[in-house]
């Protein structure tokens, strides 16, 4: 039976306009159920950000009710429902399956899945504009491993622009653009943000404005 681990990674690319998924949530189990890799199938093919009506729930509904997966095959499980309800415009219920999710692998050492709950959790926020929540969980992308920072920079990137604060945005695209210098879609971002001198017109610093967040 297929292995599954590629958990489908919603990252914002899109020329700073919207997320993009990168990979479906992956089981690593080779005993993985039919059910858990048809949930796996259908959020790796889902559309982006669109609700069709005919998105199917119940490979995942079953999959996760029958109870018989590992660890971390169901925390997968847990996020790709979590897409299929974002792709249906069930922001909300989204949100409650990727913190499952997250909380099932609170004390697993596979910190590459977690990375991408978070950032996939981090941009069902960001479609509800809930931007400090978003912004929090891409920084505990970058806290955990080096592996997807320059992606959650690029995220945190979008969020600062949506605030308005475009000096931020690029510095977390510069800092994207550190680790990964040949990324084209970081490259043509950077380079939109420079022509916007829209600045915030009001308001004192917040802590997002403060330094202190990045890894060296």
């Amino acid at each position: 039976m297929m292995s599954i681990h590629k958990l489908r990674l919603i990252m914002i690319y899109a020329f700073l306009i919207y997320p993009q998924v990168a990979g479906a949530a992956a089981q690593n189990s080779l005993e993985m159920t039919d059910m858990a890799q048809e949930c796996f199938r259908s959020a790796n093919f889902v559309p982006v950000f669109e609700t069709p009506a005919n998105v199917e729930l119940n490979p995942c509904v079953i999959a996760i009710r029958n109870n018989n997966l590992a660890n971390n095959d169901l925390a997968a499980t847990y996020s790709n429902q979590g897409i299929l309800l974002s792709s249906r415009g069930e922001h909300a219920a989204a949100i409650i399956s990727h913190t499952q999710a997250i909380d099932l692998l609170e004390n697993s050492e596979d910190s590459g899945i977690l990375e991408s709950i978070y950032i996939n959790r981090g941009n069902t926020y960001f479609a509800m504009q809930e931007y400090e929540a978003a912004n929090a969980d891409y920084s505990r992308v970058i806290l955990l491993s080096a592996g997807t920072q320059h992606q959650a920079l690029y995220n945190r990137a979008l969020v600062f622009k949506a605030l308005g604060y475009t000096k931020r945005a690029l510095e977390e695209l510069e800092h994207a653009l550190l680790l990964a210098p040949d990324n084209l879609r970081y490259l043509a971002s950077h380079s939109l943000l420079r022509t916007d001198n829209s600045m915030p017109k009001s308001g004192s610093e917040t802590a997002w404005e403060k330094p202190g967040e990045y890894l060296d």
